[in-house]
C-alpha cells in the first residue's frame, strides 16, 4: 500500500512540473539598454503564457513597457509582478490570448528590479528574474 502512494505521488508531481523557459538569446526582461526579449512559462511541455517589451522600453528611461497574455483559457490567469526597493505587487493580469499592455515605473531610480512572472500556482517561480536598463 505505502509502495502504491509513493508512486501515485511521483505520478502526480511529474504532471505537475512546470517551468519558465526564456525565449531565444535572452529572457524577457530588460538585460540592459536595447536588450529585451520573449519570456514564456511552460506547463507539462506547452507554453501556456507569454511576456514581451513592448516598443519603448529598454531604453534606460525608468519605465517597462510590457505585454502579457494567457494563451490557456482555463481558469487561471497570466500574472506579472515586480520586486523593486519597498516596492513588490502584481502590475499586469491577462485572462485570454490577446496581448495586454501594461507599464511599470522605476521605483529606486537605479533602472534595475525583479520580475516575477507565471501562471498557475505552480509555476510561479520563488525568487525574481533581474531586470535593467528599461
Amino acid at each position: 500500500m505505502k509502495r502504491a502512494a509513493t508512486g501515485a505521488l511521483a505520478v502526480l508531481a511529474g504532471a505537475l512540473t512546470a517551468v519558465v523557459v526564456a525565449g531565444a538569446p535572452a529572457d524577457a526582461r530588460c538585460l540592459g539598454q536595447g536588450n529585451g526579449n520573449t519570456m514564456q512559462v511552460r506547463y507539462n511541455g506547452i507554453t501556456i503564457a507569454q511576456e514581451r517589451q513592448a516598443s519603448g522600453t529598454c531604453d534606460g528611461d525608468g519605465i517597462y513597457n510590457g505585454q502579457v497574455r494567457d494563451l490557456r483559457e482555463d481558469g487561471y490567469a497570466a500574472q506579472v509582478a515586480y520586486v523593486d526597493g519597498s516596492f513588490q505587487g502584481t502590475v499586469a493580469v491577462a485572462t485570454t490570448s490577446t496581448w495586454k499592455n501594461y507599464r511599470f515605473y522605476d521605483q529606486t531610480g537605479n533602472n534595475s528590479a525583479g520580475i516575477i512572472f507565471w501562471s498557475r500556482p505552480e509555476t510561479r517561480p520563488e525568487i525574481p528574474a533581474s531586470t535593467y536598463g528599461y
